[in-house]
């Protein structure tokens, strides 16, 4: 097919100028010549994507790819680099990467001693915390840690919300996780809180309203763009499957 070869040929040349320019890692130039159609679609994933599509949860998506690319890179780099440097900086970073590769014990050792100084109180990082300890199975920590939060004047954050929902679900406290979702779905963006409210409705045994709540889900997703389908495939599979992960 002599028009799909011209097609995956300019594409090559346009991104290898694009690595060159942006000062990109020159493996990906490797990649795109010689695995064309497999480095066209990583690149584009991984470093084209979170360009034009911006937001927390793209940027997740593409570096996950990039550590499935490059399995252990990133954190050889960022613990190098707290070793030579333990400045907060290179310490947040390696805790993300940390939390990405599921070493959450280390993530939040690295956290709490961000936490010095006029690092304190340091909303970033104690949301990052919180969210290394809920992934730790701690809980009651992670409670802790954002009451901490949000005891911070003038904080506000959607995640955070949703994450303080999730660690009193975790705890066993029904009344105060229902009243935090009804609060957080109110302007969460994104079928993430309304589909963590659906299930628990569902194991609490109110089926109907879940099912009603899958379905608006599932309405509007199917009325969004490819991407946003795709950047919230897990809650759109469960939308549709009403409530059953897959």
């Amino acid at each position: 097919m002599p028009l799909l070869g011209g097609i995956i040929l300019i594409l090559q040349i346009a991104l290898s100028v694009h690595v060159i320019k942006t000062g990109r890692p020159w493996y990906w130039i490797m990649l795109i010549v010689f695995l064309p159609l497999i480095g066209i679609l990583a690149y584009g994933i991984v470093e084209l994507a979170p360009e034009y599509l911006g937001g927390y949860r793209g940027r997740r998506a593409a570096s996950a790819l990039g550590r499935a690319l490059t399995p252990g890179r990133n954190y050889r780099r960022r613990r190098d680099a707290v070793d030579a440097a333990p400045t907060v900086q290179n310490m947040m970073a390696l805790a993300g990467e940390c939390q990405a590769l599921g070493q959450f014990d280390e993530a939040v050792e690295l956290y709490r001693r961000c936490l010095q100084g006029v690092h304190a109180e340091d909303t970033a990082i104690l949301f990052g915390l919180a969210q290394a300890e809920f992934d730790a199975g701690d809980a009651a920590a992670a409670h802790a840690t954002l009451e901490t939060l949000n005891a911070i004047p003038h904080y506000q954050s959607a995640d955070a919300h949703l994450l303080f929902a999730r660690s009193l679900e975790a705890m066993g406290e029904t009344a105060a996780t229902l009243k935090e979702y009804e609060s957080v779905i109110k302007y969460y963006p994104g079928p993430e809180a309304l589909c963590r409210y659906a299930l628990m409705l569902q194991r609490l045994g109110q089926r109907e309203k879940a099912a009603e709540i899958f379905a608006d889900v599932k309405k509007n997703l199917d009325r969004s763009p490819w991407h946003v389908r795709r950047l919230n495939r897990e809650w759109y599979d469960i939308a549709r499957h009403g409530g059953v992960r897959e």
